[in-house]
């Protein structure tokens, strides 16, 4: 459920419909994308790439479709994402995270630094709850390598959005 494009135009996800039918589709049963000669991200890649980047390209672009149906008020929305090396992320064409980005970033960019993925890195993006829309909805990813001989490269992002909680209903007693 992931597109993948490794070249071409900046793809932030904000021109729908957009036509991505020529794209890569992904695989697995993760959102997880990436390559890793070694064991340590395996499990979390869902969608290999090794072919398509190593010694070839430095990034990558990921859309990765979602739908948003409820009506509650929305309180909170957090990124946690896995990555190696750096990531942009954008919300229906809006930027709403980055690590290890370059200031002016091309479709042709790499990672500003190297980055080991530990874990899950969460990062509040509740400014961009407005960007946030009833129906369907893009989360793009420019996935972001540090150089083209790297031995490994994760993307792996999750969208967690928390709706408000209303306050229970005190019964009259008269």
């Amino acid at each position: 459920f992931a597109r993948i494009q490794q070249g071409g135009k900046l793809r932030t996800g904000g021109n729908e419909p957009f036509n991505d039918s020529t794209w890569t589709a992904g695989t697995g049963n993760t959102t997880g994308i990436g390559y890793d000669r070694d064991p340590d991200y395996l499990t979390d890649i869902g969608t290999d790439i090794y072919d398509e980047i190593y010694n070839v390209r430095q990034s990558f672009y990921a859309r990765i479709p979602f739908d948003w149906t409820s009506q509650t008020p929305v309180e909170s929305m957090t990124l946690n994402i896995k990555y190696d090396d750096g990531f942009i992320a954008y919300l229906n064409g809006q930027k709403i995270a980055e690590r290890n980005a370059p200031a002016s970033p091309a479709y042709t960019s790499g990672a500003t630094t190297p980055h080991e993925s530990y874990g899950y890195e969460t990062i509040d993006v509740s400014t961009y709850i407005s960007n946030l829309k009833h129906g369907e909805n893009i989360l793009a990813i420019h996935g972001l390598n540090y150089g083209t001989k790297s031995t490994d490269l994760l993307i792996l992002p999750e969208l967690i959005i928390r709706e408000q909680k209303t306050a229970p209903v005190e019964a009259d007693e008269t």
